[in-house]
């Protein structure tokens, strides 16, 4: 198995990987999906400034049992890869960012933010013959309607 991170927005790009919730909750357009209550963040968080939250959030894990935690996921993954998701976009400061960072300290897996990139085409379309000119209105030859 191996673990990724990612947020809600980009679900679609998750295709064939497990999705875990590691958020307070789901968007509501989201089918239900397991979440490990364990790696939510509490809510009395999202109110501190980033030191602390990181800081709280770091506590938190520090009290959880990593195996019991490794342990849910490899349940939870079914055999396929597992993607952890939460709000945040790439690059914010994020929990995610952090259980990621925990898992890994920790030496059994890597776990990295999933990317994945556009196909580009193969080769590009052929270049269209251009169109003939058309002739304007008023340059064609003008007859009279009673000739």
């Amino acid at each position: 198995m191996k673990i990724y991170t990612g947020y809600y927005g980009n679900v679609r790009a998750y295709n064939g990987l497990q999705l875990v919730g590691v958020s307070l909750g789901v968007p509501k357009w989201m089918p239900p999906i397991p979440n490990i209550r364990a790696l939510n963040p509490a809510g009395w968080m999202m109110h501190l400034e980033a030191d602390d939250y990181v800081r709280s959030y770091r506590e938190l894990l520090a009290k959880l049992d990593y195996a019991v935690i490794i342990e849910k996921l490899n349940a939870l993954s079914h055999g396929k890869d597992v993607v952890l998701l939460c709000y945040e976009k790439p690059g914010l400061l994020c929990h995610r960012n952090i259980v990621a960072t925990w898992i890994t300290e920790h030496g059994e897996y890597s776990v990295s933010e999933f990317y994945k990139p556009q196909a580009l085409p193969q080769a590009l379309p052929p270049e269209k013959e251009p169109l003939p000119e058309q002739p304007l209105l008023f340059d064609l030859p003008q007859r009279r309607m009673w000739e």
